[in-house]
């Protein structure tokens, strides 16, 4: 069972070439995005977006066909089960306009298969199952879409030696893999020279995932090796040279003696700066880079806060940087949507320009472009901020 690929269902022949150009195109794309780990979640990361789009924006009757035909074998609850949970079933789809518990029926599924659910706490979670309701089935045909790609992905990538032997199909792959994964940042650094000093003054105009950043290193006055990569990095991008990067890691980790410091952190902080080991110059993290790597676990601080924050920690980053409740409630359904950058641009949008306008400068007519990249996020805020 296929959904439309356009709002009008057109001849059978049209349909049946929509869909052939679908598929030869999606093939292409996963042939040239299952080589590296990095290409292999971005890919997953815009198809899965795409399905979702798909899924969600088409007829709601045709919707359900498809929902049906797909047999994933969730086991209903039976009235009775149902009943048993109803305090705590009610609880979970708060979230649910108009809800109505006595009309609803709900999925009894391995929580596993309902990550984003759980996230997002939109279901009840009872000794490893989640209780969906079957409003929130579309969540979990997503969820296994992704898994399906992903696994999909890896046999691909099994054949990648095979297809590097042919010396016509290899180039085009590469080439293709290279248009869209997030671009470098190589702008210059608009700030100027950012001294150690200049950090705190400038921060407000730091994309969220960087105020988060700097947040938590005044807070604990430490940091784990991927936030002060991504960090360290950015402010790299901004205009900090080495010598006040280490001022600045050296006050920042102020629990520490300077041995320790010299011992565990000078080394690599240089190292980001191409002065050790290999002498790579190291370059600010994009957008898509941190989205599509692994996410923060216990005492982690890096990563996206749109992409891996749950729905409440990121309500309270946005309240946390002047988002008011309607500004809230729009980028948390940019998020459900995985519109992860759409998110962060919004968010300028409604704290960057208000700050501008507040200060007295003229925003009319400006434009946002859509942000890829955190340096990417700054320069607009700078640049913004004074006038330019």
């Amino acid at each position: 069972e296929y959904i439309n690929m356009s709002a009008t269902s057109g001849t059978m022949k049209l349909r049946r070439e929509e869909r052939q150009k679908d598929h030869i195109s999606h093939f292409i794309l996963r042939l040239a995005y299952c080589r590296t780990e990095e290409l292999r979640e971005w890919f997953l990361r815009h198809e899965t977006a795409l399905f979702r789009h798909r899924l969600t924006t088409a007829d709601v009757a045709e919707r359900q066909k498809f929902l049906a035909s797909l047999e994933l074998g969730h086991k209903q609850l039976s009235a009775k089960q149902k009943e048993a949970m109803r305090a705590q079933l009610t609880v979970s789809c708060a979230h649910i306009p108009n809800f109505n518990f006595d009309k609803e029926t709900f999925l009894e599924v391995n929580f596993e298969d309902a990550l984003d659910l759980v996230q997002q706490r939109r279901v009840y979670l009872r000794d490893g199952f989640a209780y969906v309701p079957a409003q929130e089935q579309v969540a979990l045909v997503i969820s296994e879409f992704r898994r399906q790609l992903a696994a999909s992905l890896e046999v691909c990538a099994k054949a990648v030696p095979q297809m590097e032997e042919d010396e016509r199909l290899l180039p085009v792959l590469k080439n293709i893999s290279q248009q869209n994964t997030g671009k470098e940042y190589t702008g210059e650094a608009t700030a100027g020279k950012v001294m150690a000093d200049d950090v705190e003054g400038l921060s407000p105009l730091f994309p969220l995932c960087m105020q988060h950043l700097y947040r938590s290193l005044r807070a604990e006055s430490h940091m784990k090796h991927g936030g002060r990569m991504q960090f360290g990095l950015f402010l790299k991008g901004i205009g900090m040279p080495v010598e006040e990067g280490l001022i600045f890691w050296r006050r920042s980790f102020s629990k520490i003696t300077d041995d320790q410091f010299q011992k565990s952190y000078a080394y690599n902080i240089r190292h980001n700066y191409g002065l050790e080991g290999k002498r790579a110059d190291y370059t600010p993290y994009s957008c898509t880079r941190i989205i599509t790597s692994n996410g923060p676990s216990t005492g982690d601080h890096h990563g996206c806060p749109f992409r891996h924050f749950s729905a409440d920690n990121l309500r309270r980053e946005l309240q946390a940087v002047g988002a008011n409740e309607g500004d809230v409630r729009e980028i948390l359904e940019l998020v459900a949507g995985g519109h992860y950058q759409i998110a962060c641009t919004k968010l300028f949008e409604q704290t960057q320009l208000a700050r501008a306008r507040q200060k007295g400068t003229a925003v009319s007519g400006v434009t946002v472009d859509t942000i890829t990249h955190p340096n990417h996020y700054f320069e607009q805020a700078y640049k913004l901020a004074h006038g330019d």
